[in-house]
């Protein structure tokens, strides 16, 4: 009777699988609009307490393994892991990745209360910047997911966003603009294989723009500012049309995605691991 039984699939992995097609699907109906898709798996940790962003010590779940769809239980997500998994983390991925350099970029991601953001190439300095682009960003799917044992849990994610042509923004569009939240990212990007890479970032977040020269412009002075959260972001991303190519070129659509969720899973679990 065994063998008339469908075969084991683990969660995990039919969690990002299912993910990775919802992504693909998404890529290919829109990438003719100008829309780009993007996966990411973000470390955090799950909390029951608002304030577990507090803590200057790592914060390990030890809840049951869940995978969370749409919870209805009272718990929040902190994205970001503690400073120390942080510089460990980084200096283990500079010695197993030392013939792959890093890339560096520092860029101030300015967001509206609907769905604009500006992004700003900052200087070394951080106190001037140059738009790169006006993005329009959705969130059309995530799931959250409890990894006891580990030393983070995870937020999958999939997005699309939309570059608005700079030119459409006229001088009435600039001084009706008004930020609600900023960030500051100083992020290295490391290339993990063709369709995988690893972004670090240290992120430092405030909401006050009083001191901001008024109105907005695609050239930007940044007064100094007291970021009152700091947090030490580590996500893993997916060449989205890297993927849709091979998948284009091979047809093997199951398979490819079961790979690459495999292979998720497996830097997901490196990226993870307890090292303080």
């Amino acid at each position: 009777m065994l063998h008339r039984i469908p075969a084991y699939r683990d969660p995990l992995l039919q969690v990002l699988s299912d993910a990775l097609k919802r992504a693909l699907d998404v890529y290919r109906r829109e990438m003719s609009a100008g829309m780009s898709v993007e996966f990411e798996c973000r470390l955090g940790t799950f909390s029951a307490s608002k304030h577990t962003y507090a803590h200057p010590f790592p914060t390990h779940t030890l809840t049951p393994a869940l995978l969370d769809g749409q919870s209805t239980a009272p718990s929040f997500f902190f994205a970001g892991v503690a400073q120390p998994s942080f510089v460990a983390l980084h200096e283990t991925l500079k010695t197993i990745g030392a013939s792959m350099p890093p890339r560096s970029s520092t860029v101030l991601s300015v967001r509206t209360v609907g769905k604009d953001r500006l992004e700003y190439a900052m200087n070394e300095a951080c106190n001037r910047g140059r738009l790169l682009a006006i993005v329009e960003k959705e969130r059309i799917f995530s799931h959250d997911v409890r990894c006891p044992g580990w030393g983070a849990d995870f937020r999958v994610s999939v997005s699309r966003e939309k570059t608005i042509d700079r030119e459409a923004w006229d001088q009435a569009k600039w001084e009706s603009f008004t930020p609600s939240i900023s960030r500051l990212r100083q992020r290295k990007s490391i290339r993990i294989d063709p369709f995988l890479s690893v972004d670090m970032a240290m992120v430092r977040s405030f909401t006050d723009h009083s001191r901001f020269v008024r109105p907005w412009s695609p050239e930007l002075q940044v007064p100094f500012i007291s970021a009152p959260h700091v947090s030490f972001d580590v996500e893993l991303e997916v060449n989205m049309p890297a993927l849709h190519r091979v998948v284009k070129q091979t047809r093997l659509v199951e398979s490819t995605l079961g790979r690459t969720a495999l292979d998720l899973l497996t830097v997901l679990q490196f990226l993870a691991a307890k090292r303080e």
